[in-house]
């Protein structure tokens, strides 16, 4: 089976955030370009190996479907459907991604 990737809306903001404050926090365009490059080469090959993340299970308390690859120095979560693997959110790793995840959804958004 292949599976198809798809962006949440809120994955797609958090790559843009990343890339405007890597250019235009830290002005620097090339360091922006390459982190998302990096970032989607990591993502794209999940199609081939959708299991290639870690359960999110095994790090935190709250039991979920989320799946984590760690991408330099950040935390994509995602989740598999039937035939697609969902990009849910993509977290700089200093972060405390998991309060963020779960409290999103528990509280139904930011």
């Amino acid at each position: 089976m292949q599976y198809k990737i798809v962006y949440s809306v809120l994955a797609s903001s958090d790559l843009t955030e990343i890339w405007e404050y890597i250019c235009f926090g830290l002005n620097n365009r090339s360091a922006a370009n390459r982190i998302l490059d990096s970032i989607r080469h990591s993502i794209e090959k999940l199609p081939l190996f959708p299991m290639m993340g870690s359960s999110l299970n095994a790090i935190s308390p709250e039991k979920s479907d989320y799946r984590f690859l760690v991408c330099g120095k950040y935390i994509v979560v995602y989740t598999l459907s039937h035939d697609e693997i969902i990009i849910e959110r993509v977290f700089y790793g200093k972060r405390d991604y998991l309060s963020e995840l779960f409290n999103e959804n528990t509280t139904g958004g930011e």
